[in-house]
C-alpha cells in the first residue's frame, strides 16, 4: 500500500465516521421523540412510588455536598451579599429594605404624594414605584392605602354635605 492509498483510506474513514455520526444522531433524535412520553411517564411513576426514599437521598446528598463544599458555599454567599448590598438602591423591593441614602421615617411631601399617584395611574407596580421614589415597598403600599382612604372620606363628606343641602332646600320649599 502506497502513500496515496493510505491518504485515501484516511479520507474514506473520516467520511464514513461523519456519515455514521449523523445517522446515529438522527436515530437518537427520532428514538427520543418517539419514547419521550413513555420515559416521562415511567419517571413520574417511579418518583411517586419512591418519593420518601428519593427525598431522603436528596437531603443526604445536599448535606454531604454542603459539608464537603462549606467554605466554597460560604465564600460565594458572602460575595453575593456584598454585590447585593452594592445594588440595594436599585433593588429596594427584593428584601424590603429602605434605600441606604434615605433617612429613616421621612415624612411624605405633597410632591412625593403627587408623584406616587401619577406613577400608580401610569400602571407601575408597587415595587417599581418604590424604586422610583426611593422608599420601601411597604411604605409605598401603606401610603397608597392612606391616600385612597382619605379620598374616599372626602367624597363621603361631600356626599353628606349635598344630602344636607338637599334636605334644607326641600324643607324650605315645603314651607
Amino acid at each position: 500500500m502506497g502513500y496515496k492509498d493510505k491518504e485515501k483510506a484516511k479520507e474514506y474513514r473520516k467520511r464514513y465516521r461523519t456519515i455514521n455520526k449523523e445517522k446515529e444522531s438522527e436515530y437518537r433524535k427520532r428514538y427520543y421523540a418517539e419514547h419521550r412520553e413513555e420515559e416521562r411517564k415511567y419517571m413520574r411513576e417511579y418518583y411517586e412510588n419512591n418519593k420518601e426514599k428519593i427525598s431522603k437521598q436528596h437531603t443526604q446528598y445536599m448535606r454531604n455536598y454542603y459539608e464537603n463544599n462549606k467554605e466554597k458555599i460560604q465564600k460565594y454567599h458572602r460575595q453575593y451579599m456584598r454585590d447585593y448590598n452594592k445594588n440595594s438602591k436599585t433593588v429596594v423591593y427584593a428584601c424590603n429594605k429602605r434605600c441606604t441614602d434615605r433617612k429613616k421615617r421621612t415624612m411624605w411631601t405633597a410632591e412625593e404624594e403627587a408623584t406616587l399617584l401619577e406613577l400608580q395611574a401610569e400602571g407601575l407596580t408597587i415595587p417599581e414605584i418604590a424604586v422610583a421614589l426611593g422608599r420601601s415597598r411597604d411604605s409605598v403600599q401603606s401610603k397608597i392605602g392612606r391616600v385612597h382612604r382619605k379620598q374616599r372620606m372626602e367624597s363621603i363628606n361631600e356626599l353628606h354635605d349635598l344630602i344636607e343641602l338637599y334636605h334644607i332646600n326641600s324643607s324650605l320649599g315645603e314651607d
